[in-house]
């Protein structure tokens, strides 16, 4: 069963020139979980809708139904710095569910976020909502493609030429933010080198370190590159980090291409 921790409401005091008011911030505690529970206030749970990093949909579920939501913006967690205004609209015919969406730059797909939204209660009383918003998963992935002693390369008369035997070693480290979360190999065409501490993948957790090593027999199917794609998803997006090294020239293993993409 999984436990819920409930919000907590900050009160501040806001003093202008001509009027004090007091100003209510309920404040997500629990994590980067997809939903979020709040014990006071006009929302009674949020809840992460997008699987993309480019884009944020969050459904609030207002405690009664007067209570309305009518702006919000995203900003950085921890400097406060804004990202982007989100649009706000009502998604049940009731008028009762409300959904903030907004689009998310490049430059703020790897940053941890919150989204801010004002809302009024029946009595009239302001509050503002905050949701926490993970960045992509961050992959960190260290590769050494290297010959082993008894590698011979092989050259067909019509066909490419190969190594028959190389060692695989990965330090893989991975942020996912939250343990609503999973990453997995999805390769096609290249052997399973278990990457994940001799599995596929792993699933549920925050941040960990996946060690392998392995030695490839590339003469059962040879393959003239060596292609490994490892893809993590959490809450707010995905993050795909892929590498390919060229297994054809006689005096080395090259790497060909790495890239880390934020979808």
């Amino acid at each position: 069963m999984k436990i819920r921790n409930f919000a907590v409401v900050a009160f501040s005091l806001v003093t202008s020139t001509y009027s004090f008011a007091n100003s209510q911030n309920i404040f997500d505690i629990d994590g980067y979980d997809r939903y979020t529970e709040y014990a006071q206030g006009p929302v009674s749970a949020s809840v992460i809708a997008s699987d993309y990093a480019h884009y944020m949909d969050v459904y609030l579920h207002p405690s009664a139904t007067a209570n309305a939501c009518y702006s919000a913006e995203v900003k950085t967690e921890n400097t406060g710095e804004f990202i982007a205004s989100a649009n706000i609209r009502t998604v049940d015919q009731h008028g009762r569910i409300h959904q903030a969406y907004s689009t998310i730059p490049d430059e703020y797909l790897s940053v941890n976020k919150k989204l801010v939204v004002t809302c009024d209660d029946d009595a009239g009383d302001e509050y503002k909502i905050h949701v926490k918003i993970p960045s992509a998963p961050k992959i960190h992935w260290d590769v050494t493609v290297e010959l082993t002693e008894s590698s011979e390369y092989i050259q067909p008369s019509r066909s490419f030429g190969y190594h028959s035997e190389y060692k695989v070693s990965s330090s893989l480290r991975v942020e996912n933010q939250t343990t609503d979360s999973f990453c997995q190999t999805t390769s096609q065409y290249s052997p399973a080198l278990g990457l994940f501490n001799g599995e596929v993948g792993a699933d549920k957790f925050n941040s960990n370190v996946f060690l392998s090593n392995k030695i490839v027999n590339n003469l059962v199917n040879p393959k003239p590159v060596l292609m490994q794609s490892i893809e993590c998803q959490n809450s707010a997006g995905k993050t795909v980090a892929r590498k390919v090294y060229d297994l054809t020239n006689k005096d080395a293993i090259e790497l060909l291409y790495d890239e880390v993409e934020y979808k």
